[in-house]
């Protein structure tokens, strides 16, 4: 591989996983006339006494397996990158040892 190899651009490191609860407040707090004191307050009490989160949790676990896979995929880009650059640094040392004529 040459210096002149192009890169595919770098994919950002995914973003965290929201939990159930992440996603059950972004649901709760929708309603435009509530405080942000009173609006946590009260999902927290919903939050506590809900028996079925299933729904929420749902969410949680797809988020979860899609932030597993975007982190593969960086993974893979950064180790990658990294033989790209060790190939390049090795190339140039040796380009950088002189040569006798023989």
């Amino acid at each position: 591989m040459d210096h002149k190899t192009i890169l595919p651009s770098p994919p950002s490191y995914p973003k965290e996983c929201k939990t159930a609860h992440a996603f059950f407040l972004e649901e709760y707090r929708k309603n435009p006339f509530a405080s942000l004191g009173d609006t946590r307050h009260q999902a927290y009490l919903t939050w506590s006494t809900m028996e079925d989160k299933s729904h929420w949790e749902k969410m949680a676990q797809d988020e979860l397996e899609r932030y597993e896979k975007e982190k593969i995929i960086y993974e893979e880009y950064q180790k990658r990158v990294k033989e790209i650059h060790k190939e390049r640094s090795e190339k140039n040392f040796l380009k950088s040892i002189p040569r006798k004529d023989v």
